[in-house]
């Protein structure tokens, strides 16, 4: 298990508005209810620590940040509540309303290192994701309108869970986006806030999106089990046989008998898995562009092949898997 000084610090910070009656956010807590579930089994795998500050105030935000046992450490900022495009509105300590400014707010996120993702999940943020992109965060996902507070609960809860799996950011957001379509319609209409006005209302297009800083496009495929040194986290398991004589094979190939201890090339084999389930993707070529044809194969043979769909699988076979160069026709194909 990684030790605490490695693991992964997802901060959660919620503030609400109790003087307003009329503002409050009724699902907020449901909200921090449902993170906190999702990611207590992550939690317990071993792949983060969580850290929570309800009715946050800005003060509050900082001092986790600073804090040595969290600093650089954090690696996911999560802030739930009402914001608008130029602040978060936090809690004061007497429990009325407090605005934090954006692009001071931007500046110091930007000097965290190891932050990957900052989610702003209130009413209508976009306009502070050019600071926060500007300010070296690497991931930014925002709201381009207000949206039905029940909603952004159900689209933060689907989040978390696919990160706590071991999904990386692009494909947690894309789950998210799926099961909030799934269960709303491709009418974005329903989606947002009561009483939101038809001139504000994008008909075309979910509220929620992922802005990658140029140059940083690789964050969108930063995860847990990578993050902590574990690539082979939540994959299936290699089908028990009858184990080698020997686990080394020197100048020898690893073939499917040996798969149960081939060891290395842990996060290509994961990136692959998922490349290869996932029937959006477009960039399984690049695993092989960085590969010889001797490792290709290697992979291939000797554990990879276990990881993957039968559907991937029977394809492979089918296309023959004697050269490198046949291992990426062959997965080419499954696309």
């Amino acid at each position: 298990m990684p030790s605490e000084a490695k693991k992964p610090v997802i901060f959660l910070a919620f503030a609400n508005e109790h003087d307003d009656q009329v503002r409050y956010l009724r699902n907020l807590p449901r909200e921090a209810r449902n993170i906190r579930q999702a990611l207590d089994t992550a939690r317990r795998n071993g792949l983060c620590d969580v850290v929570e500050r309800s009715n946050a105030t800005l003060k509050d935000i900082l001092d986790v940040f600073q804090d040595p046992e969290y600093h650089n450490r954090i690696a996911v900022f999560h802030y739930g509540g009402h914001a608008n495009g130029y602040q978060l509105l936090l809690e004061s300590v007497e429990g009325s309303a407090a605005a934090a400014y954006a692009a001071g707010l931007a500046s110091f996120l930007g000097q965290q290192t190891g932050l990957e993702l900052v989610f702003l999940n209130g009413c209508a943020t976009q306009n502070q994701v050019q600071g926060l992109l500007d300010a070296n965060v690497s991931t930014v996902i925002a709201t381009s309108r207000a949206i039905d507070d029940k909603v952004a609960t159900e689209f933060v809860s689907c989040f978390y869970r696919a990160l706590a799996g071991g999904a990386n950011i692009q494909r947690a957001y894309n789950e998210a986006r799926a099961a909030i379509e799934t269960e709303y319609g491709d009418n974005a209409r329903n989606l947002y806030l009561a009483g939101t006005k038809a001139e504000d209302l994008a008909e075309d297009r979910l509220p929620w999106d992922l802005y990658l800083r140029p140059g940083a496009e690789l964050a969108a495929h930063w995860n847990l089990p990578e993050a902590v040194g574990n690539p082979l986290f939540d994959l299936p398991p290699v089908p028990a046989g009858d184990l080698p004589p020997s686990p080394f094979r020197h100048l020898s190939w690893f073939a499917r008998e040996h798969a149960e201890v081939f060891f290395g090339r842990g996060y290509e084999i994961r990136d692959l898995y998922h490349r290869a389930i996932d029937r959006n993707s477009a960039l399984i070529r690049m695993i092989f562009q960085d590969m010889n044809g001797i490792s290709a194969k290697i992979l291939m043979d000797g554990r990879a092949l276990d990881g993957l769909h039968p559907g991937a699988d029977s394809t492979l076979k089918q296309n023959g898997t004697k050269s490198g160069q046949r291992v990426q026709n062959a997965l080419v194909s499954l696309f």
